[in-house]
């Protein structure tokens, strides 16, 4: 859930010229007249460090507009893919998936030491914390609704709602899908027939 905005800028607060003001307050820590001045202006500095995805500008979507929604809200239970779910240790992986095909250790500067496994087209990206990224396009790929590859589009609005287009410089032929209590999303990705291909769950981690 790519990505925060900077985008937002704070109001002109220069305040007008003033003879200076030797009166301090009880605690004698600053002028009185200045500390209103102070607290507008960490405000603003906190609201514009807060930028929320939705001021992003989102992607120009390939798909119709009943599709797309502003928000893209992902309905309670509905954040695992074959069983595997963001934060799952890799145990818990093999419990739902099996042996891999191949494991691959490595090293990110943004979530340290990580390990992907290969299944036929699946593959799952761990860091010490936990499943961080799930890509799937097999057939067997479902979210717990039935969703899943091969679904329509109407299929997937009809169960999981209109998605929002994402924030990709590019056109989007995907819906995605953000969980109420993380920073996370469900990525569903559509071919030139409007039917699913991919499903991806994703870990914020910039």
């Amino acid at each position: 859930m790519p990505w925060r905005g900077t985008d937002v800028r704070p109001l002109n607060l220069r305040p007008r010229a003033l003879r200076p003001q030797l009166k301090r307050d009880p605690l004698g820590s600053m002028p009185m007249r200045i500390q209103p001045l102070l607290l507008t202006t960490a405000m603003l500095a906190a609201t514009a460090t807060d930028t929320t995805y939705a001021q992003r500008p989102r992607s120009i979507s390939g798909l119709p507009s009943w599709a797309l929604d502003t928000v893209g809200r992902l309905p309670p239970g509905q954040d695992a893919i074959r069983g595997v779910a963001l934060n799952m240790t890799e145990q818990q992986v093999r419990s739902h998936l099996g042996v891999p095909d191949s494991v691959v250790k490595s090293y990110s500067e943004v979530i340290d030491s990580t390990t992907k496994l290969y299944y036929p087209n699946i593959t799952v990206l761990l860091s010490r914390h936990g499943v961080e990224d799930i890509a799937c396009s097999a057939v067997t790929c479902r979210l717990p609704n039935g969703i899943g590859v091969g679904s329509t589009l109407a299929q997937v609005v009809r169960a999981l709602g209109r998605g929002h287009p994402g924030y990709r410089s590019g056109p989007s032929h995907s819906l995605f899908y953000y969980p109420e209590r993380c920073d996370c999303w469900l990525e569903v990705s559509f071919d030139e027939h409007e039917r699913v291909f991919n499903l991806s769950l994703v870990n914020d981690n910039s």
